[in-house]
């Protein structure tokens, strides 16, 4: 059994590897902590929860950090929708957060409190900024040391940015914690554009494993699915859209889905074009210790064999407390 720590923003590919951890048979999932990212952090908790209610699972759910170190949020509601799952969610009773908190603990917490009662057990999986992993790390660096490794969706090392030409938005949005993770002394694995963008998820897929169904979880995963398509089809031609955060999951339980290059990283923080950019050193006759393995080749297909027989799977829920598509 191996056991993970899911840090998400809440967006929709947050929601399909949620689905993918939970149907995961070897995985249990300690607990899930939000942050800010995609939507608003209070935002990102909700919609966790309701991922929850459509898998029919429980888990601990830990509200996090509302904003990043140092600069001003930003989110992704062109993207994901101003609720985060591309409109799923459009009225519904109100929302009490503190039912999602354990004992009072803070996301950085809960992080450090399982690694410390795991030692050398828990991975966690980073699939948003990552305020809440550097917090952690700045409240208990021994605590954070008992982690067996970090899963980080993040940056780009030769593939262009999707949020600026050199970044991508998990590194963007808190540039200044993704530059103390890569500096934390435990192993980490990037999983970057650099394979997500080769893991592409189509229109004809989701018909395919999808047909008629018509239950919660079909209704579920085709409004979403259905927000990606749009939102990627003047852009690129066509009904399809990347797994970015499944494929982090994916890679965190499976390391053989993904070849890797131990690399030295660094992130920009301060340049005003480059912020949040991955810096790797891959000059061959430079001498520089590694710190992070960064993924370069994956097994896409077997990878979207395992996230449909997973994720696509029809599981009897009561109603979905809040009114979807």
């Amino acid at each position: 059994m191996q056991r993970i720590v899911i840090d998400t923003d809440g967006g929709i590919d947050d929601a399909l590897a949620l689905l993918l951890a939970l149907a995961w048979p070897e995985a249990r999932v300690e607990a899930i902590t939000t942050v800010h990212g995609n939507v608003p952090v209070e935002i990102a908790t909700r919609n966790v929860s309701e991922v929850l209610h459509i898998a029919g699972r429980q888990a601990s759910l830990v509200s996090g950090c509302p904003a990043p170190l140092l600069v001003s949020p930003v989110f992704a509601a062109d993207v994901h929708g101003h609720d985060g799952l591309g409109g799923w969610i459009r009225t519904g009773p109100s929302y009490d957060l503190s039912r999602d908190r354990s004992n009072g603990a803070s996301a950085s917490e809960k992080i450090v409190s399982l690694a410390r009662q795991f030692p050398g057990e828990i991975t966690l999986v980073t699939i948003g900024p990552l305020t809440n992993a550097a917090l952690a790390l700045r409240e208990d660096p021994a605590g954070f040391g008992s982690l067996r490794r970090i899963v980080t969706m993040g940056g780009a090392v030769w593939e262009r940015g999707n949020v600026t030409a050199t970044a991508e938005f998990n590194f963007f949005a808190d540039p200044d914690a993704a530059r103390e993770i890569v500096h934390s002394g435990v192993p980490l694995t990037l999983v970057s554009l650099d394979v997500t963008h080769k893991v592409v998820f189509t229109r004809e897929r989701l018909e395919l494993v999808l047909g008629s169904r018509s239950d919660l979880r079909a209704r579920f995963l085709r409004c979403i699915c259905d927000r990606m398509f749009s939102f990627y089809r003047p852009r690129l031609g066509r009904d399809l859209f990347f797994l970015h955060d499944p494929l982090a999951v994916g890679v965190a339980l499976d390391r053989s889905l993904v070849e890797t290059q131990p690399m030295n990283v660094d992130i920009e923080t301060k340049g005003e074009l480059t912020r949040g950019m991955v810096v790797a050193e891959r000059r061959p006759w430079v001498q520089a210790a590694a710190n992070v393995d960064v993924c370069v080749s994956v097994d896409a297909e077997r990878f979207l064999d395992l996230f449909c027989e997973r994720v696509f799977v029809s599981e009897p829920v009561q109603a979905s407390w809040i009114a979807g598509c």
